[in-house]
């Protein structure tokens, strides 16, 4: 067995989870993350033979298990810095007799009272124990190369942010992982790990060669005199065109599943309709920006391109709700629902994305056949290939599915599916659309019937109390119907149009979502989320 262990001397970690962003945390460390402190490590050492041959090796191996506690997220907060990158007011010894005025206020402004601020944020994550292990179960440590890593891991002292301080070494215990690499594909998390060629991926990307010439020519410059140093300066043109050579950023690395043993839960028998809570989410990447009214031509489009793509034809029935013979499927089938920005105060109900609601009884090896050319990766970075939907002049926008640690609330699954123990009050952000019209003499006490007849058409118990109204609970959804309905209209079979309610239903025990209820349940209508949304006020 190799692990390395690392303990967080401050009791926390500062890294970002989203690049750039810098409104996530990111815990537990990637193993690229901790490669690069490595690779840091040998950069700013002696440059030994050894602690490359290491690294190269370590690149090498498959991905390792974690063994890190859970965390706390401490809450994100703007600051505002002085910058790091001002730049010197340049000075000709040989012309300057002395300082300009000019010159001497930019010397000023490099100080750090004077320097412009600009806004920062520093995730931090707060683990419950501060020492983390990445462990190869089945791997040897060579012994010619044993000594060399313990140098490195001697030599280093941040992991991710500079503040973030470690201690690191070769450990010869290690605690049970807690998350096991679990290969490309459907995986709770992401991480980054280093794959062959990754340390000459960072000595392309710092641009080392160049940006040793630039220093070496800019210091015989500043001590040469006379005809030797406008040879000098002449070079500095002709090669670099009196430019610094620019370092990029080290690029991502290559990402690839992971997922946390199985924990055994507390029994907890809720009821729950035909859908799986296993959602497939998809985040909007590109495109037209799309409003809640757009429910039907977006998951009808989408229909479209599953049935368009999915290698086995004719489509099966779970996915294109026909049976062989052409005629409506009777049984459970495939259900597309918009993901909206609902529930909060500034709210505008625009999408965020789409998620798919797959039967129970659809065996995970048929749903990965069937949408595999939806779920396929990137070689290059492991992460899921972004896909295209066109519908005609109305829009065109492309998905991606949606792997992040850290997404918006509408992207999570648990939005929709409901706590862990479930919930008994659900209300509507789409609206249901009734099964029938009424006829009798108090049409809203008939279709709270077709309402309560519908859920259980779902698999879901017949609700204790149904409240309807043309007005969802949740800010930024459109109304139901009326003057001011947004939504298209379901037709029956005569032409007419089918009605639209919102409604808000309480069951008698708890149930476990995704909760999609009435005609357009199939295509996005009648869409449910547990009320009060996260146990605040929707409205």
């Amino acid at each position: 067995m190799l692990a390395l262990g690392i303990r967080y001397l401050n009791g926390w970690a500062m890294a970002a989870a989203d690049g750039s962003k810098k409104e996530a945390a990111e815990w537990p460390p990637h193993p690229d993350r901790v490669y690069m402190a490595l690779a840091a490590a040998h950069f700013e050492t002696e440059r030994r033979e050894t602690t490359r041959a290491v690294l190269e090796w370590l690149e090498s191996l498959p991905p390792p298990a974690i063994a890190a506690s859970d965390c706390e997220v401490r809450t994100i907060a703007t600051h505002y810095v002085p910058v790091n990158d001002a730049t010197a007011p340049s000075i000709d010894p040989e012309r300057a007799a002395g300082v300009s005025d000019a010159q001497f206020r930019a010397g000023l402004s490099l100080l750090p009272e004077h320097r412009s601020r600009q806004p920062r944020q520093f995730p931090v994550a707060i683990p419950f124990d501060d020492t983390v292990y990445l462990i190869w179960p089945s791997v040897k440590m060579p012994d010619e190369l044993g000594a060399a890593l313990e140098f490195l891991c001697a030599n280093v002292t941040c992991i991710g942010h500079s503040a973030s301080l470690v201690q690191m070494w070769v450990a010869d215990q290690a605690p049970a992982p807690t998350w096991q690499p679990s290969g490309q594909g459907m995986s709770t998390s992401n991480f980054r790990v280093p794959t062959p060629g990754r340390l000459a991926a960072l000595e392309a990307a710092y641009n080392e060669a160049a940006q040793t010439a630039w220093f070496e020519l800019d210091r015989s410059i500043a001590q040469a005199t006379g005809q030797a140093r406008k040879a000098l300066k002449a070079e500095r043109k002709r090669r670099f065109d009196d430019r610094p050579p620019m370092a990029r950023r080290p690029p991502a690395g290559f990402w690839t599943g992971y997922a946390q043993p199985t924990r055994p839960r507390k029994e907890v028998h809720l009821a729950g309709g035909v859908f799986s809570p296993r959602l497939l989410v998809f985040r909007q990447t590109a495109g037209t920006r799309l409003g809640l009214e757009s429910t039907l031509n977006l998951t009808q489009s989408l229909r479209d391109c599953l049935l368009s793509h999915c290698p086995a034809q004719p489509p099966p029935e779970w996915l294109s709700g026909h049976a062989g013979d052409g005629t409506p499927s009777r049984a459970p089938h495939l259900a597309a629902f918009p993901l909206p920005h609902v529930g909060h105060a500034n709210a505008q109900g625009h999408l965020l994305g789409v998620a798919l609601a797959l039967p129970i009884d659809v065996p995970a090896l048929e749903v990965g056949k069937c949408l595999a050319p939806l779920l396929d990766l990137d070689d290059q970075t492991g992460l899921p290939k972004p896909f295209r939907l066109y519908a005609g002049q109305k829009f065109e926008i492309e998905l991606q599915l949606d792997l992040a640690d850290d997404p918006a609330r509408a992207l999570r699954p648990d939005t929709w599916i409901g706590p862990e123990g479930g919930c008994r009050t659900w209300a509507t952000v789409t609206p249901i659309v009734l099964d029938r019209h009424g006829r009798s003499k108090d049409p809203w006490l008939e279709a709270e019937d077709v309402v309560a007849t519908a859920c259980e058409r779902a698999g879901l118990p017949r609700p204790e109390h149904v409240v309807l109204g043309p007005v969802s609970h949740f800010i930024g959804a459109p109304p139901a119907g009326g003057k001011r309905g947004a939504y298209p209209h379901l037709l029956r079979k005569d032409g007419g149009r089918r009605h639209h309610v919102h409604a808000v239903l309480t069951f008698q025990k708890p149930i476990q979502g995704p909760v999609l209820v009435g005609a357009g349940r199939f295509r996005g209508y009648g869409l449910c989320r547990p009320w009060p949304p996260h146990g605040g006020q929707g409205r």
